[in-house]
Formats: structure tokens, C-alpha cells, sequence
């Protein structure tokens, strides 16, 4: 349980990154990527979903229309959890 909370914990320090560096955040959504498509769970997905919507607001803020491809990434991941859920339905 320990480990869980210092995981939790220093996860948290990273969506709270004031400096808010777009490749830290996508290199932690590659992270989760690959723990999602091992153990498909509501908590990693929504973890991939609001990092998504941070870069996007990183480049909104920005005046930056570079967020498109972020909008797009963000809708992809959602098809493909929404996939994982049936797959993992039919497992059972």
C-alpha cells in the first residue's frame, strides 16, 4: 500500500508540473499506454485522459493550434480503451 501512495504521490507532482513540458507529459502517457494495453482499469485510462487534456489546454492557452493533433490522439485513446473493455468482457 506504501508503494501505491509514493507512486500516487509522485504522479501527482507531474499533473501539477507548473512548467507544464508537453514532452514530459506525452513520455507519461507513453508510460501509461503500455500499462493500459497490459491491464485495461478505469484509473490509468482517465490518468492518459487528462494529460491529453492538459497538453491540449498547454496549447490552447498558447494560442497554439498544435492541440489538433492532441484532440485527435485523445479520441483514438478512447476508441481503443472503449475496445479493450469489450475485449476484456468477452475474456470473461
Amino acid at each position: 500500500m506504501t508503494k501505491k501512495t509514493q507512486l500516487i504521490s509522485k504522479f501527482d507532482l507531474f499533473l501539477s508540473n507548473f512548467n507544464n513540458d508537453i514532452n514530459l507529459f506525452y513520455k507519461i502517457i507513453q508510460i501509461k499506454k503500455n500499462i493500459l494495453e497490459e491491464n485495461p482499469n478505469d484509473l490509468t485510462f482517465r490518468t492518459i485522459t487528462d494529460l491529453y487534456q492538459k497538453i491540449i489546454e498547454i496549447y490552447s492557452q498558447n494560442s497554439n493550434e498544435g492541440y489538433d493533433l492532441y484532440v485527435n490522439k485523445l479520441h483514438e485513446i478512447i476508441k481503443q480503451y472503449e475496445k479493450m473493455k469489450e475485449n476484456k468482457k468477452i475474456e470473461k
